[in-house]
């Protein structure tokens, strides 16, 4: 709905305009994606209730709708930009988290390698697999966390969770097995 504007309130026009429209004209439907009604006049009953108010009384009106309009459209542009911001953070901790866990896991298949060595293949590769497949799993499930509002912070602590986890294991690997 708008109001088309007259010289006065009451030779202002109410305009409404219909979307995703059906109209019938005898048999026959007609599909519209946007039509305008026919302009209809301005009741005298509201035009007399408005010509009461202050102008200063609708000159606050209208700047509380507009500064309520306003609020609203930072409001969204806030949170939007809160959300690139996150999406930004996770994709660069997820790269670096990837790229630092390679060295993390060569380390920890080298010295179950060396441990390792006398043993069937496939038993190595299983021990080897299950570290970056935990890996893997913590990066992606960081990178969702962190995109989300409340669990950001959380969700960069995942990420990297699962590298310190390999890094402990690469410790624990090479200080207390190497040693035999």
């Amino acid at each position: 709905m708008k109001i088309v504007a007259g010289a006065t309130l009451a030779d202002s026009k109410l305009v409404v305009e219909v979307h995703d429209a059906r109209l019938r004209v005898g048999e026959t439907t007609i599909e519209r994606v946007k039509t305008s009604l026919i302009p209809v006049g301005i009741p005298s009953n509201v035009v007399s209730r408005v010509s009461e108010i202050p102008e200063t009384t609708l000159l606050e009106m209208a700047r509380e709708t507009a500064g309520g309009l306003l609020a609203e459209s930072c409001k969204r542009a806030r949170y939007a930009r809160g959300e690139a911001v996150r999406r930004i953070i996770a994709a660069i901790h997820e790269r670096l988290a990837f790229s630092v866990s390679v060295f993390a896991l060569t380390i920890l298949g080298a010295a179950l390698g060396i441990v390792l060595r006398g043993s069937h293949l496939m038993t190595a590769f299983g021990i080897a697999f299950v570290p970056l497949l935990f890996v893997i799993i913590m990066i992606v499930t960081g990178k969702q966390m962190s995109r989300n509002p409340g669990t950001h912070e959380l969700g960069v602590l995942v990420i990297w969770s699962g590298i310190v986890v390999v890094a402990a294991l690469d410790v624990l690997v090479l200080t207390r097995l190497l040693r035999r």
